[in-house]
């Protein structure tokens, strides 16, 4: 036993050491790779634990430093990994808290700035690699690299507002500097500026911007049409004179932006085929048809080849319109060819109406080639002089066909646009033709309010009266454009539907000059019906007449008291309504107690107000005669109801038998008689306590719980039932109905049979000790 003693403490022992070990419970690793036999000291020298498996390899400084520099406790595991859980944060956590995205563990000196900034928000590009770093970060003395901005403006405003060659603030320019300069440049100067918006080359490659910018430092605004730096080298020019000749002012249509010669100029194209056709090799050089030296506008048909005006004239014996001059022959023959005659209505301009009659030099003043297509060219004078209407003023749309045809007189016209200015619908619609009948000629002054045309409508309406009801002049609150009647108004939505007697009246019996303010209270109207009703005045009686009244007739009266917020139940059925109302119909009090305090002060079964029972009487009571049947849901304040006594709760009689004043609230005061009658066991022969909860519960009388404490019985003795050691007749125990053979066994015949006095139920050996007051042969209960 000693030898197994020894060996389970040894065990214990060592089971204890281990579970207390100093480095933790996650901490199990060899303690030999750090520890010798010799002793608990760590020896650095010889520490052959491999630091990498924790996670965090030991390079750089961290091989040489002391293992408590990192490690404050034995508990290996408490050590943080992030750098900044060892290392001071010098920079106030303007970086991060990832040391190891800058340094390393070798120094911490940063050689490597520039790679480093370049995988940041901002990559360092041009200029910005050689800048100092203070020059951006205000807190590089103090290792404070807080956010920047990265837009250029966000370093570079006060660049962007002190240029004056350019003036940037006066000249409009973008704070984006990127659109002009170059980040990738090292200086603002121009050469880096971007002008892709406007590509500089060619001729255009040129490094002095005032060349197209003037002096006064703005550079904004400039237009890239060539003829807004050109156009002076296009007003002098003389081979050929382009001004004269009518040339576009489209530089590009023939020149590009290398150089102005050669030009490339498309005269079969543009204008008229000399190097095909019928033309071609028929001429010399531009003066055989260009006449008038250095004027290329003006040419000749009729001087060149076999043409003559007796043969001319002719050959175009019926043609409407014929004349001989050199711009009707371009006219009828734009490419020079015989075959072909002219129809006008190819030319894309088809002649009907008035132009048929029209002489073509009404139209063609300046010649026949390039002659606009559209009306407003030719009828602008007219256009803008017209009065009725004023065109310019309404901003009429300048295509005159628009509303016009080609009919003499600009008559008929139309005007689709006219929903733009009051649109047409319904009986408006079917009259869209006949203009004059809403404008009777005057397109100036037509007003597009309804009351405007229809204020004679308005005036002579007799169902009802407008103008004396007052309805408003905006008809169409009522009316649609599709007929006067039916309208669409509807009393219903104003609040006051119209029923009854309501139905029946004019508007102005209760409308006098104006359908606004009126109130949709009965009383606004009836007052003096109200104050001659009887009673009504001198009772009281609520204003809101439709609690008692319909719009049919004041007779039928309907009072509906469930809607007053009191339904009338019980015995206010039958109450006379002055019972209640005694001052009246209006602002009575719904509460029990304000006509019911009498009786509730007054009451004496029980007496509520000693009780301080609560004086909202419908907690208790309904309405119903008699104040009966009541209930009683604060009982449990005064008397607990559980068990029995709650499925009996409803039956107050039970326990009250009409007297709420006088109840006991003890067992025994309402349960004497069933004490008394109680056979099994006597309760009054062995004077059981009168506490009937000693032993029994209120769920019922069976299932007793019976204190035998004056007497201890054994466990052998728990199952054994009562009638086996007591009789009903004498409850006196008889143990000698079990222990007979005992009692031969030890006593002699003659011996007193009261076993209880000598001995208990756990050991018949000892002898039980007399309780004081009991006597041997007497029970005492």
């Amino acid at each position: 036993m000693r030898c197994l003693s020894l060996i389970t403490f040894l065990l214990s022992l060592t089971i204890n050491v281990f579970a207390q070990s100093q480095h933790g419970k996650y901490f199990d690793i060899d303690c030999s790779f750090c520890h010798n036999s010799e002793s608990w000291k760590v020896d650095p020298e010889n520490v052959t634990f491999d630091h990498s498996t924790t996670g965090f390899d030991l390079a750089g400084q961290h091989v040489v430093i002391d293992c408590r520099s990192c490690h404050n406790t034995l508990i290996f595991s408490e050590a943080n990994k992030d750098c900044i859980s060892c290392h001071k944060d010098i920079h106030a956590g303007t970086t991060g808290g990832d040391c190891s995205s800058c340094h390393n563990s070798d120094s911490w000196q940063v050689k490597n700035i520039i790679n480093i900034h370049q995988v940041s928000r901002f990559p360092l590009a041009g200029n910005h690699k050689v800048a100092d770093c203070q020059q951006c970060h205000t807190g590089y003395t103090e290792l404070i690299f807080e956010p920047l901005g990265i837009n250029c403006i966000d370093c570079h405003s006060k660049d962007y507002f002190t240029a004056t060659n350019p003036n940037h603030v006066s000249a409009g320019f973008s704070t984006n500097c990127n659109d002009c300069h170059n980040v990738n440049a090292i200086a603002w100067n121009s050469i880096s500026v971007n002008h892709d918006f406007f590509p500089l080359v060619g001729g255009h490659n040129i490094s002095n911007c005032f060349s197209c910018h003037n002096q006064s430092g703005n550079f904004s605004g400039l237009s890239t049409d060539c003829s807004a730096c050109h156009l002076e080298d296009f007003n002098v020019t003389r081979n050929p004179n382009h001004t004269a000749a009518g040339f576009p002012i489209t530089c590009n249509d023939c020149h590009t932006t290398t150089d102005w010669v050669p030009a490339q100029f498309d005269h079969d194209g543009m204008f008229f085929p000399i190097y095909s056709g019928e033309h071609n090799n028929k001429w010399n050089t531009c003066t055989d048809c260009h006449t008038v030296q250095n004027n290329f506008s003006i040419f000749s048909c009729i001087d060149c080849h076999e043409h003559n005006r007796e043969d001319m004239d002719n050959k175009h014996d019926e043609v409407n319109g014929y004349i001989y001059e050199s711009t009707a022959c371009l006219s009828c023959h734009p490419d020079g060819s015989q075959s072909g005659a002219f129809n006008h209505n190819n030319t894309g301009f088809i002649l009907d109406g008035a132009h048929t009659f029209a002489e073509c030099s009404q139209c063609h003043q300046s010649g026949y080639a390039g002659i606009s297509a559209l009306c407003y060219d030719c009828h602008n004078s007219e256009f803008s002089s017209a009065l009725n209407p004023d065109h310019n003023a309404l901003s009429l749309p300048a295509e005159c066909s628009t509303c016009h045809s080609t009919a003499p007189g600009w008559s008929p016209a139309s005007f689709p646009i006219h929903d733009q200015f009051f649109i047409l619908t319904g009986r408006h619609l079917e009259i869209a033709s006949d203009c004059s009948s809403c404008h009777n000629g005057n397109y100036i002054n037509t007003q597009n309010q309804c009351y405007d045309c229809h204020q004679t409508a308005y005036n002579s309406s007799q169902n009802p009266d407008h103008a004396s009801t007052g309805i408003s002049t905006e008809c169409s609150d009522c009316h649609t454009t599709t007929a006067w009647i039916p309208s669409s108004f509807s009393h219903n939505t104003t609040g006051f539907p119209l029923t009854g007697q309501h139905a029946n009246l004019l508007c102005t019996s209760c409308h006098e000059g104006t359908t606004s303010g009126l109130s949709n209270e009965c009383y606004s109207c009836h007052q003096d019906q109200y104050n001659s009703a009887p009673e009504h005045a001198a009772q009281n009686y609520p204003t809101n007449c439709e609690l008692c009244h319909n719009s049919t007739a004041w007779n039928q009266v309907s009072f509906d008291h469930q809607l007053t917020g009191f339904p009338l139940s019980g015995a206010h059925t039958s109450v006379d309504c002055s019972n209640c109302h005694e001052s009246g119909y209006s602002g009575t009090s719904t509460e029990c107690l304000s006509c019911h305090q009498e009786n509730y002060q007054q009451s004496t079964n029980p007496n509520h107000v000693s009780l301080s029972l609560p004086t909202d009487c419908e907690s208790c009571h309904t309405t119903e005669p008699g104040w009966e049947p009541a209930l009683f849901p604060d009982h449990n304040s005064y008397y607990f109801l559980t068990g029995a006594h709650s499925a009996i709760a409803s039956n107050c009689s039970g326990c009250h038998n009409g007297d709420y004043s006088n109840t006991p609230n003890t067992c025994i005061g309402c349960h004497e008689d069933d004490y008394n009658a109680a056979n099994d066991p006597p309760h009054v022969q062995f004077s059981f306590s009168t506490n009937c909860l000693d032993c029994h519960s209120m769920n019922g009388w069976n299932n007793a719980n019976f204190n035998h404490s004056f007497y201890p019985i054994s466990s052998d003795h728990n199952n054994v039932d009562c009638g086996q050691c007591h009789s009903q007749a004498n409850y006196q125990p008889d143990c000698m109905s079990c222990h007979l053979e005992d009692f031969l066994n030890e006593h002699n015949l003659g011996d007193p049979t009261n076993c209880w006095d000598c001995h208990n139920t756990f050991d018949w050996d000892d002898d039980a000790p007399l309780d004081p007051g009991r006597e041997r042969g007497v029970r005492m209960l």
